[in-house]
């Protein structure tokens, strides 16, 4: 302490640096040279696997083999729609049926391509393409006339050509060389796939692990990525050595203890005269003998016991002499520094715990069915994320191949605007389908309510054979203001008279439910087509009774009444249930083949979610009779049938032609996409098989 301008101060201000700097102890040696820490260093060496360690790991974990395996399955279970911005006169389908013909099975090489690149750092598919060019020269596109075959090789199989040109960096080689022995493929058949053949890289998709950014290290690395394994291989180890010393602390730990009386004097060597005798031993014996006897026979009698112990679960032991007992020991912590080992594995790996270790649906989710539809949602976007990053630019390169082959249906032509579209794929039980729809309703009240989109909008969802949550909705301004340009851009027809809000015109035909008849059945006159029987799922719930239209019948929708039908075919009832979309009137859906009111509303919600129903009543048989429009004017009815059954071939033509109102094709061209489609599905007909867009493919199936 010092005294300045009348006041007492510390003059240690180099020890007050160091207490407030860091903490240090002489005594303890904590921040001192005798500190160990202070020496700790991060090791940055990397212990690279062989080829052989990366071939055997995923044989010994199952977990590793998964990690290696989940994004690329998932992705390949989702797979692509190939689409296209234009009407080439060629649905899209046909181009992917096309490659599903080329030899090699081109999906199942993607997912191995990818699986194996990711094990190995990088694996490839090589593309065989008549182009009339050397498979080291680049594709013509011009000159493409098909595509022959595809094959999936290994790292170890295909390595970057060192002595060729590279393009900008060391990831992406001008060529690459084969270096396989033996080709399953033989050389006439693969126009050059021998070994040490030279392949250039148009000719080569190539799927890769963790991709190195560095050119530097990719060329030292042999120029090849590195397996995921190489990353999570330490944080794998650490977690199975915890897993082997957590068992191995458990047993060896389990001690027992044997209290003998007098073992301290046996030790020394004082032992009676009686006692020697037990052992065997003289009286004139040293003390080094009776010591070593002595030890000896405890020995033998602390293992007899514990294997007796090991093997009977029990102890024998003296009840004079000898006093048994164990250490208890306590393992606090333990689990939890388990539980920091798995969380670091499962991060290395960039899969989530919850997938890795496959705990949706199980005791791991105990939040119930939303929460496991959050993870399944959240587990798909990162599928679709991993398949954007690692095949999209592999499938664009083989579907603009398949595209310029001439023997593809796209005949070479290549159209202005395509894309490949990878969808997020969720796979949900029954249940978690009720509970995303309960949660989409939400959704769409309250859009609705704030003028996002129409409760007409929001019914998009349910018009597919499956629930589809995702609503695309047109520009606002064309949604409000403006018709579609033509009759092929658009289903529908919008209605711009009332009050700009595109409501849908009462007398335009809507395509409720193009699915195919799949039986028709007579009831009360009527013939009913059951585009679904019981048991069969619609809109993603199970029916519990037959659902279709009832046929020659015109609602106010301009459709065919929509009916559900229960078992009870010989009761006349018939109950219409008002059914609301948003709390909004939508139509009336018919219920036939029950006895009661309560059987009809039970077979409604069992189909459709409970908000939907809106009420119910009874309908008469004349009441029905009335929707019928095979008695309206110009139309016969089945007894007229039969009265002109007597008229002669020209008599009949001509009837038909002016009563029946043959449609020709002069007629059906002057019809909209819409109303061919209602046609079709009236009939029962079903799609055409290619260009679905086009009205000539309509008026064709509808002619047939």
């Amino acid at each position: 302490m010092v005294e300045f301008f009348g006041g007492d101060y510390r003059n240690d201000s180099e020890a007050l640096a160091i207490i407030f700097a860091a903490l240090a102890n002489n005594m303890t040696g904590v921040g001192t040279a005798r500190d160990k820490s202070q020496y700790a260093q991060i090791n940055t060496d990397v212990r690279e696997l062989n080829y052989q360690e990366l071939q055997s790991l995923p044989r010994k974990s199952r977990l590793i083999r998964r990690v290696i395996e989940l994004f690329p399955n998932d992705a390949i279970k989702a797979w692509y729609k190939l689409k296209f911005g234009e009407d080439v006169g060629v649905d899209p389908q046909d181009v992917q049926q096309y490659l599903r013909e080329v030899k090699g099975n081109y999906r199942e090489c993607f997912r191995r391509a990818a699986s194996l690149g990711r094990q190995y750092g990088d694996a490839f598919i090589l593309l065989a393409i008549a182009d009339g060019r050397a498979p080291d020269e680049p594709v013509d596109e011009g000159r493409i006339e098909s595509i022959r075959w595809v094959k999936v090789v290994r790292r170890n199989q295909l390595y970057p050509d060192y002595y060729g040109r590279w393009r900008g960096n060391a990831t992406d080689p001008e060529h690459y060389r084969l270096n396989t022995i033996k080709n399953e493929v033989s050389e006439d058949e693969n126009g050059g796939s021998t070994w040490g053949s030279k392949w250039h890289r148009d000719r080569v998709l190539r799927f890769s692990g963790d991709r190195l950014l560095d050119d530097d290290v990719i060329t030292q690395n042999g120029g090849y990525n590195d397996s995921i394994i190489q990353a999570m291989f330490s944080a794998w180890a650490s977690w199975e050595q915890g897993l082997a010393a957590s068992s191995a602390m458990l047993q060896d730990y389990d001690q027992f203890t044997l209290g003998i009386k007098g073992m301290s004097e046996m030790l020394k060597g004082n032992i009676s005269s009686k006692e020697l005798k037990a052992l065997g031993l003289d009286d004139d014996a040293d003390e080094l003998t009776k010591q070593r006897v002595v030890m000896e026979r405890m020995y033998r009698r602390a293992l007899m016991l514990d294997r007796g112990r090991s093997v009977v679960r029990g102890m024998m032991y003296d009840m004079e002499d000898e006093l048994p007992g164990s250490i208890q020991r306590r393992y606090q912590g333990a689990d939890k520094i388990m539980d920091r080992l798995e969380d670091a594995w499962a991060a290395s790996t960039g899969i989530p715990k919850f997938k890795l270790y496959n705990q949706i649906g199980s005791t791991g989710i105990s939040t119930g069915v939303q929460a496991a539809t959050i993870l399944k949602f959240e587990w798909a976007s990162q599928v679709n994320d991993w398949a954007d990053e690692n095949i999209r630019e592999p499938l664009e390169r083989l579907c603009k191949y398949a595209m310029l082959a001439k023997d593809s249906p796209t005949g070479g032509h290549l159209p202005s605007s395509w894309e490949v579209e990878l969808p997020l794929a969720v796979n949900l039980s029954p249940l978690e389908q009720v509970e995303l729809q309960k949660m989409v309703a939400e959704r769409d009240s309250k859009n609705i309510s704030l003028g996002i989109y129409s409760a007409e909008e929001a019914r998009r969802q349910y018009e597919k054979a499956e629930f589809d949550h995702n609503l695309v909705l047109e520009p606002r301004d064309t949604r409000d203001t403006k018709a579609p340009a033509s009759d092929e851009d658009s289903d529908e027809e919008v209605d711009v008279t009332r009050n700009g809000k595109g409501q849908r015109r009462s007398d335009e035909m809507r395509l409720d439910d193009a699915t195919t008849v799949q039986r028709i059945i007579d009831w009360q006159g009527f013939k009913v087509g059951l585009q679904y029987l019981p048991f069969q799922y619609r809109h993603g719930k199970l029916l519990t009774a037959a659902y279709g239209h009832l046929q020659k019948t015109k609602g106010a929708d301009g459709m065919a009444l929509d009916v559900y039908v229960g078992t009870k075919l010989d009761s006349p009832k018939v109950y219409a249930i008002s059914q609301q979309i948003n709390g909004e009137f939508d139509e009336e859906k018919m219920v036939i083949g029950v006895d009661s009111q309560d059987e009809a509303i039970q077979i409604f919600i069992k189909a459709m979610p409970p908000e939907f129903f809106g009420g119910i009543r009874e309908m008469s048989l004349d009441e029905l009779r009335g929707y019928r429009i095979d008695t309206a004017d110009g139309i016969l009815s089945d007894e007229e049938w039969e009265e002109l059954s007597q008229i002669s071939a020209a008599d009949f033509v001509s009837v038909a032609e002016g009563i029946l109102d043959v449609e020709t094709r002069e007629d059906l061209q002057s019809k909209t996409l819409v109303e061919l489609k209602a046609i079709a599905a009236e009939r029962g007909l079903g799609e055409p098989a290619r260009y679905r867009n086009r009205k000539d493919s309509w008026i064709e199936l509808i002619q047939k």
